[in-house]
């Protein structure tokens, strides 16, 4: 019975770490790569109507090169103010 638990156990750490290594994971924020004068990032774009979109930006040589949108209209409340420094440069 032993046997068995840890192969099972071996088999789902396996699965996991096959998941992640095969899968293309997108996390919020910063996602630099080695090469230093090209990288990718994740950005939420408002409006003034608080509504918002995520976007992928890839930058190279400190320029944008390419903007994907990654996810649907978001609408946050009349209220919401974001507490972001709209300022920073996309690059």
């Amino acid at each position: 019975m032993r046997k068995l638990v840890v192969i099972v156990f071996i088999l789902v750490i396996s699965a996991f770490l096959l998941g992640l290594f095969f899968n293309k994971l997108v996390f919020t924020g910063k996602v630099i790569d080695t090469n230093l004068a090209s990288y990718s990032w994740t950005k939420a774009i408002c409006n003034s109507e608080n509504k918002c979109v995520d976007v992928k930006i890839d930058c190279e040589n400190g320029k944008v090169s390419s903007v994907e949108l990654v996810s649907g209209m978001i609408e946050n409340p009349e209220d919401w103010i974001d507490p972001r420094n709209n300022s920073e440069a996309l690059c």
